[in-house]
């Protein structure tokens, strides 16, 4: 079969699939009447403004969104500020949600929705919860299983208001956020190797080395001794390399309590970034970055991970704690 009729073939068979998918749910949902055109939260257009919390239980995580003064921050991540561009259009969709048809209002057919309340083991909700600064309930809505729109239409959305057994299909340019970390800008540096000049690492185990330019963007180890070789070329440069594009995994505050097992310092053409390694008692690793020098790159790190400490992922953990030997042939 010809590769272009293929991706044509397999193209129609997942539409189909998922217009079974679809069919199959509406028939669970069990259709109740005619196309409709009226708000979700009709009274959450005059209280907008009053939302000062939003809580979000999914079952992927539980955790809450808060407004101060400064923006809005995760309280269950001390604090950490929450990505400026998501609370507004998000709110602002909640708003606009439109029913577009009644669904069933029998409570045993909510599993087929992944609309069972959050309480029920097993349960698919995600449930998003608006409240005013008192704590006032502004509007509490379960989210189930999504459908996409026709086109460039918004999606769709099988949802219930809490406390009601009544389901709906709504529309909204809605995306439901269910994990921390989509809600957080996970980025921590994006420094390109160019403008790294030099690397000394200061690894848990084994003495300190460094890191030199051999041509171009390329780096070696630095101070090679008669016989030696550098076997992984790519795993050095992929070491000088760490601060770009660099995300995190998770955060903490920083309470300057834990212990320092290793360092590795990049130097700039104006500043040094010192990326410390510390351990909590669980053996979990966690990064400092101490900011030196004046750079838009420094200035702009500084601003972001003072006070932070940052679980970076195992393969960068890793690449940051290697010794010298593990380069070495």
């Amino acid at each position: 079969m010809k590769p272009n009729r293929f991706l044509i073939l397999a193209g129609v068979t997942a539409a189909v699939t998922a217009g079974a998918v679809w069919a199959y749910l509406d028939r669970a949902a069990g259709l109740q009447g005619a196309f409709l055109d009226e708000a979700l939260l009709p009274g959450l257009s005059d209280r907008l403004n009053d939302v000062a919390a939003i809580g979000i239980d999914s079952p992927d995580e539980t955790f809450s969104l808060e407004k101060t003064d400064g923006g809005w921050v995760i309280p269950e991540k001390a604090g950490y500020p929450v990505l400026d561009t998501l609370t507004r259009p998000f709110l602002i969709a909640l708003r606009d949600m439109t029913v577009r048809e009644r669904k069933t209002a029998d409570p045993e057919r909510h599993r087929r929705l992944d609309l069972r309340d959050r309480d029920i083991p097993g349960s698919q909700a995600t449930r998003i919860t608006l409240t005013d600064p008192e704590g006032n309930v502004v509007a509490d809505v379960l989210f189930g299983a999504g459908k996409p729109g026709a086109g460039d239409q918004a999606p769709y959305h099988y949802v219930r208001r809490a406390g009601e057994d009544q389901t709906w299909l709504a529309q909204a340019d809605l995306r439901i956020r269910p994990t921390i970390g989509e809600w957080i800008d996970r980025g921590v540096a994006n420094i390109p190797r160019a403008d790294i000049l030099s690397v000394t690492v200061t690894p848990p185990q084994g003495p300190s080395y460094g890191l030199v330019r051999s041509s171009g963007d390329d780096f070696t180890l630095a101070d090679l001794a008669e016989g030696e070789t550098v076997a992984r070329p790519s795993e050095v440069n992929a070491l000088a390399g760490t601060l770009s594009r660099l995300i995190h995994d998770d955060v903490r505050p920083d309470d300057r309590g834990l212990p320092v097992i290793g360092t590795v310092r990049f130097t700039l053409e104006n500043g040094e970034i010192a990326v410390e390694l510390t351990r909590d008692g669980d053996n979990r690793i966690w990064v400092r970055f101490n900011v030196g020098g004046q750079s838009e790159h420094a200035d702009e790190i500084a601003a972001k991970t003072e006070g932070w400490l940052y679980d970076l992922g195992e393969p960068t953990h890793d690449r940051l704690t290697a010794p010298r030997n593990s380069f070495i042939e």
